[in-house]
């Protein structure tokens, strides 16, 4: 089963004889593996992409939520000054933190 040009037979030193053929397919082999590797990981890529524009988008409405309930507690605030909110400005405070993590240290 050779489709060598040439009509030798190779041997390595553990004395297996690879024709050229057989490389070449099987180099051919590793090549297709390689390239199918290689669009997994582009289609994972594009994958990762639109989850991120899904998360920024979350994110994003998340913010301006909080910002809505900041100015709604900020208003009963004003609006009655001996209320105690700080339980409620904790939780939007947590919230806030949960939709704009700190970024990674370096």
């Amino acid at each position: 089963m050779s489709d060598c040009k040439c009509t030798c037979r190779h041997h390595y030193p553990d004395n297996y004889p690879v024709t050229h053929g057989e490389l070449r397919h099987r180099l051919q082999e590793l090549w297709d593996y390689v390239l199918e590797q290689s669009n997994t990981v582009s289609i994972l890529g594009e994958k990762l992409s639109v989850t991120q524009a899904d998360l920024d988008a979350l994110a994003t409405s998340i913010a301006a939520d909080v910002s809505a309930i900041q100015a709604e507690i900020a208003a009963l605030e004003a609006a009655n000054p001996n209320l105690d909110l700080s339980g409620l400005q904790a939780a939007v405070a947590s919230l806030d933190a949960t939709a704009n993590p700190a970024p990674p240290a370096v």
